[in-house]
């Protein structure tokens, strides 16, 4: 029924994963709350503004005049893409998490059973994955040589890495996706 934040931003994923074993469901809900804070801590960060919220419920504690119209204008014009990942329950209100979502450019998931949780996770994670970037190499080394090996890694503790041989044509400059 209030909000606690559990975990500072990290890339530690053990550290952030230890702060949630001990979390059990109970009690009032504080989602427009827990959102609203969630807002807040965004607008510090640099770069993409995703907030991915998982409920198996409604608001239950919102104070007397909130507006969802009014949170979703904020988070729109912070910048902010919701992804809600609601547990259906009787207490689930999906119409509310589909608004959040649609209004701001995020998505709207839905787990029929707590088995399908971690699919709906996974695509999510897929959905902010989706981007493709584009990179242009201009090489330093002989215009003339036949080929150049190269290893390309993107990201941070999940990083991807890529080792391909790149054959020059008769330009200075290769683009790879």
């Amino acid at each position: 029924d209030t909000v606690q934040t559990r975990s500072r931003w990290t890339t530690n994923l053990q550290a952030a994963a230890a702060t949630l074993a001990g979390i059990s469901a109970g009690g009032e809900t504080a989602l427009f709350a827990a959102i609203q804070a969630g807002l807040k801590d965004l607008q510090s960060c640099d770069g993409d503004r995703r907030l991915v919220i998982f409920t198996d419920g409604c608001d239950t504690v919102a104070p007397r005049g909130f507006s969802l119209a009014a949170l979703t204008s904020e988070l729109r014009a912070a910048g902010v893409q919701v992804f809600a990942i609601g547990l259906q329950t009787r207490d689930l209100d999906p119409h509310t998490l589909q608004r959040l979502a649609s209004d701001t450019g995020g998505n709207y998931l839905q787990a029929a059973a707590p088995a399908d949780i971690a699919a709906q996770f996974l695509e999510t994670r897929r959905q902010l994955r989706s981007e493709f970037y584009r990179l242009v190499l201009t090489p330093l080394a002989d215009p003339g040589a036949p080929s150049l090996d190269l290893r390309v890694t993107v990201g941070g503790a999940n990083a991807a890495a890529v080792n391909t041989t790149v054959q020059f044509p008769n330009s200075s400059s290769i683009a790879s996706k």
